[in-house]
């Protein structure tokens, strides 16, 4: 009976040892790797036990794989608060727009977006620019952007950027590669659209090249060669057109050069509040090259004087001009850009003359019955030519409104010669270093020292010998500083430099006019009635003016000589 009772006991045990060599089994098989447990289950084991052994791998693949996306989710995130994150990102956006020095400042990812303070870049010899600097740079940043794949940012957008561009080359190799860095495109950065909000941007290397744009509104769009450019506000100016309003501006840039699809710009009022005037590019293009070769037209519409003409000429003549101008020179040579066209007054324009000219003045004191304080020329024509600094104004035929005066002849404006400059030098102080440093010393000006209280009459008795005597005085800090250089108390090297300069940018002026005048001008002057006749045809008298000098010196002595023979008698 025991044996029988002890035999019955066994199955029981067996089970156990079975279960238990089972679990080893699995053990053994679970640690034999993913692919062996594949094939066992495949192979011999139940269908339970292969959907187990299936489950279980593939929650043990599921924690390792959130262990790695853990990881690396915090490393991405953690990348870009990296102390030399900054440094990295600036090294390659330098590399990839050719800069030799590049900096970002302020860099931040917030909810996916990139935000940069500041972004200083300072071009290379391959670079398009001088030097680009933007501030509060943003666009779109995904946590993988930068690292694999292609980093699409969506529109770049820009508060403020100010920048200096290179309007030319030293040969034309060196023109194709910045023309390449401008048009290139990043395999892995897919920049199709720029917005600034506030952009200005500069170019040209001397006074007759120089332009800008200010303070517009910039949209730029990648196109399928090139990029195009619209502004919106802001204003222009190229060396002879200045401070332009943009009402629109658009500029399609490609390898062949820039193209102005659109150019729209006001011209704000002149001193007595007349109508605005506009200024209209008519195919106006700028070829790519070292050199590059502007073509095209200006169409001027009322435009004000004081935005054509040197600011010197502001208080000596004034008024407005239209015509078609057509363009010519570059933006890289010494004579800059330059503008030719026939101006024709048709009513709705004047030019002005002021009697800051000595010998309007002049002619003031000595007539009985005319005024020429102001002489406004309300029909005729004349042709204008710009370039290389100099303007050329010839084929002048002008009439006065009243018929105060008729004007024909011609002017040319330039710069002063080395030798004029030295000549100046020499003088001294008190010869033409004088107007240079006290421009308005000139009656009529800010310089005119009478009581803004005096009368007409009284100003227009002050004798013109006096008047050019005073414009010779030097500004007072002026002598004094002369003075002590011409004592040995100052270094005077730096000053004959500073000289130098001043006297350069000195504009000279030269050429003939012939002006009439009613033929009773001189009723009350017998010595400049019987030097100056009138014809008795046309009873009118003619006056040959010859032009020389700074703009200060124009007339001077034929209006001395006018006012000390013909001053008025009552």
């Amino acid at each position: 009976m025991d044996r029988l009772n002890t035999g019955a006991r066994q199955p029981p045990m067996e089970s156990e040892q079975l279960q238990a060599f089972n679990e080893r089994l699995n053990q053994w098989i679970s640690s034999q790797g993913f692919w062996f447990q594949l094939r066992y289950s495949m192979a011999g084991g139940s269908y339970s036990s292969a959907t187990f052994h299936l489950l279980w791998l593939m929650f043990r693949i599921f924690l390792f794989l959130l262990v790695i996306g853990a990881g690396c989710g915090v490393y991405l995130v953690k990348r870009v608060d990296a102390k030399d994150f900054p440094k990295q990102m600036a090294a390659t956006l330098g590399k990839h727009l050719s800069a030799s020095q590049s900096k970002v400042e302020g860099f931040q990812r917030v909810q996916g977006h990139l935000n940069l303070r500041k972004l200083a870049l300072t071009g290379g010899p391959d670079a398009y620019y001088s030097s680009i600097n933007a501030y509060n740079v943003r666009c779109d940043m995904g946590l993988l952007d930068g690292l694999v794949g292609k980093w699409n940012p969506g529109s770049i957008l820009v508060s403020r950027m100010d920048a200096e561009i290179r309007a030319g080359a030293e040969d034309a190799a060196e023109a194709g590669r910045h023309a390449e860095s401008f048009l290139k495109e990043f395999p892995a950065f897919e920049a199709n659209s720029l917005e600034v909000a506030d952009a200005t941007l500069r170019w040209g290397f001397s006074e007759y090249t120089r332009g800008k744009i200010e303070n517009s509104h910039l949209n730029a769009q990648r196109s399928s060669d090139g990029w195009r450019l619209q502004f919106h506000g802001g204003r222009f100016t190229q060396n002879w057109l200045r401070g332009l309003e943009i009402e629109r501006l658009v500029i399609s840039a490609n390898a062949a050069g820039l193209t102005v699809e659109e150019g729209e710009f006001k011209v704000g009022q002149d001193r007595e509040g007349s109508v605005a005037g506009s200024v209209v590019f008519r195919n106006v293009k700028l070829a790519s090259g070292d050199r590059p070769a502007v073509s095209g037209s200006v169409r001027l519409h009322r435009v004000s004087l004081e935005s054509v003409l040197p600011e010197r000429l502001a208080g000596f003549v004034e008024g407005s001009i239209s015509g078609d101008f057509k363009l010519s020179g570059s933006t890289n040579s010494p004579d800059g850009i330059g503008l030719a066209g026939q101006v024709v007054l048709d009513g709705g324009d004047v030019l002005t003359l002021r009697d800051r000219i000595h010998l309007l003045r002049a002619l003031s004191v000595v007539d009985a019955f005319n005024s020429y304080r102001k002489v406004s020329f309300t029909e005729g024509s004349l042709f204008v030519k710009s370039g290389g600094g100099t303007l050329d104004v010839r084929d002048v035929k002008l009439k006065a409104k009243g018929d105060v005066m008729n004007l024909a002849g011609r002017l040319r404006v330039r710069p002063p010669t080395g030798a004029e400059v030295e000549k100046a030098l020499s003088r001294g102080p008190t010869s033409e270093l004088a107007p240079v440093f006290a421009s308005d010393v000139t009656y009529g000006g800010e310089g005119d020292t009478r009581s803004p209280d005096s009368s007409e009459d009284e100003k227009s008795d002050l004798s013109l010998k006096k008047a050019g005597e005073a414009s010779q005085k030097p500004a007072p800090v002026d002598t004094g500083y002369f003075a002590k250089a011409g004592m040995g108390q100052v270094d005077t090297s730096k000053t004959v430099n500073q000289g130098k300069d001043a006297i350069s940018r000195t504009l000279r002026y030269e050429g003939a006019f012939q002006i009439s005048i009613p033929g009773d001008s001189f009723t009350r002057a017998p010595d400049l009635r019987s030097l100056y006749p009138a014809d008795p045809a046309t009873n009118r008298i003619t006056i040959d003016v010859p032009i020389e000098g700074s703009i200060y010196e124009v007339t001077l002595k034929q209006a001395e000589d006018i006012y000390v023979k013909g001053r008025r008698r009552e």
